[in-house]
């Protein structure tokens, strides 16, 4: 999905997990009869054993010429990667009653999102650095929640008691460098969060650099606090609405970068 907004509800126990995305075209793009190289996804997890959302986002390099389908296969393969491999991640020792398997569930998953995205830029006719994009990616199955990034962006966690967790390292100077899933390396680029029961956020939200570097790091928790007010007073729709209008009039003076972010959030079932 690219450039448009979803909302995306499934029923998990004990909470309602749904999902917004939204995604704009930066004005530079426009101009210059460039298409939108972020790229937003919302699936779901579905399986005999697990059952929950995944969403993802990212963001195409500007200086590879089809980032903009290198985007689209990213968001898509961790969403579907991340959803296959929940169930490793979830395994219990059955005499301790604790997760025991999450970082090699976590590492299995790293390395099943960077190898399909490379086997399904393989299938195209341009080199693989061409499609080179960043990932970022959230899901739940209402017992669990998994946060990864790799390059720029924002992947953070709203909390419980109203404080926020972020995943990955923040950029704190502007640079056009960033980790991609076409470097050598990428798999062992990845960071990941992964909050279990007792700990499980009220929402995580995911953006690309065009939202994020202008984000003040100080206004975060407000911002974050913010949506998540809005959206037990107002709704997912009215606020899926509020965000296209809000990427689609940014604030910041001589904008010209896409806009993408993806919203993770729970509603008690006791509140439908």
């Amino acid at each position: 999905m690219n450039g448009d907004s979803v909302i995306y509800s499934s029923p998990v126990a004990p909470y309602r997990w749904c999902a917004i995305t939204v995604s704009q075209i930066g004005p530079g793009h426009v101009h210059d009869g460039m298409p939108n190289q972020d790229a937003v996804c919302v699936l779901p997890i579905d399986d005999d054993m697990v059952q929950g959302l995944a969403i993802s986002v990212a963001d195409g390099l500007g200086t590879c010429m089809s980032s903009d389908i290198g985007s689209a296969f990213a968001v898509r393969v961790a969403c579907e990667q991340l959803g296959k491999h929940f169930r490793r991640i979830m395994e219990i020792d059955k005499e301790t009653n604790e997760l025991w398997n999450i970082g090699f569930g976590i590492s299995a998953a790293s390395i099943s999102i960077v190898t399909q995205w490379r086997a399904w830029c393989g299938l195209q006719p341009n080199e693989l650095k061409d499609y080179s994009s960043t990932c970022l990616v959230a899901g739940s199955d209402g017992r669990m929640v998994c946060v990864g990034q790799l390059g720029d962006g924002l992947a953070v966690a709203l909390m419980e008691d109203r404080d926020y967790r972020i995943v990955g390292k923040p950029r704190t100077t502007f640079s056009n460098i960033t980790e991609s899933l076409s470097d050598t390396n990428a798999v062992d680029k990845w960071s990941w969060s992964i909050f279990d029961a007792g700990d499980i956020p009220l929402l995580v939200f995911l953006a690309t650099d065009g939202i994020s570097d202008d984000l003040d790091p100080e206004m975060i928790s407000e911002f974050l606090n913010q949506l998540y007010d809005d959206l037990c007073r107002d709704g997912a729709e009215v606020l899926n609405a509020r965000l296209q209008e809000w990427l689609r009039d940014w604030p910041t003076e001589g904008h010209s970068d896409d806009k993408s972010l993806a919203i993770l959030f729970r509603i008690a079932r006791k509140e439908e």
